[in-house]
């Protein structure tokens, strides 16, 4: 099998090589909010999009979603609407594929509030208040809020 790589083709690159892709609060050993590399895209559908087997799961959200990264250290994932050319990034709540808030507009837009979030001090209140004030002149949400107050 070529895999769903192959069926959205080229238009998936500007989530591969997007950069920055990927946070982890200024902590070595810290949890992770990013998007995955090109090489495990096809891997990471499976569970989600599609059985250990290879069979679609019905139960999906729909064929325009695919899973493009993680949050929060348990695997919940994040996927984007190809069908959409901006690519909006979603993040979905421990496997509750009804629960999901947008956390994007656009692929270019997750990269500035990662950069956003890789300039700043998470320890420090202030920087995280003004963090916060940043992020939401890009994307108001609840869902980058709760992750920073996760961190500190």
């Amino acid at each position: 099998s070529d895999g769903v790589y192959n069926v959205t083709g080229d238009r998936l690159k500007r989530l591969f090589d997007i950069e920055p892709k990927f946070t982890n609060f200024g902590n070595e050993n810290g949890e992770v909010i990013g998007l995955y590399p090109e090489n495990v895209f096809d891997k990471v559908q499976v569970g989600y999009r599609v059985y250990f087997n290879g069979y679609k799961n019905k139960e999906w959200i729909g064929d325009k979603y695919f899973i493009v990264g993680d949050y929060n250290g348990l695997g919940d994932p994040l996927v984007v609407d190809v069908n959409d050319d901006k690519f909006p990034i979603f993040a979905i709540m421990h496997d509750d594929w009804k629960n999901i808030e947008k956390i994007a507009d656009s692929v270019e837009d997750f990269s500035k509030i990662i950069k956003l979030i890789n300039d700043t001090d998470i320890s420090n209140d202030n920087m995280c208040l003004k963090l916060k004030e940043n992020i939401s002149k890009i994307k108001k949400c609840e869902f980058w809020n709760d992750q920073i107050d996760l961190r500190k």
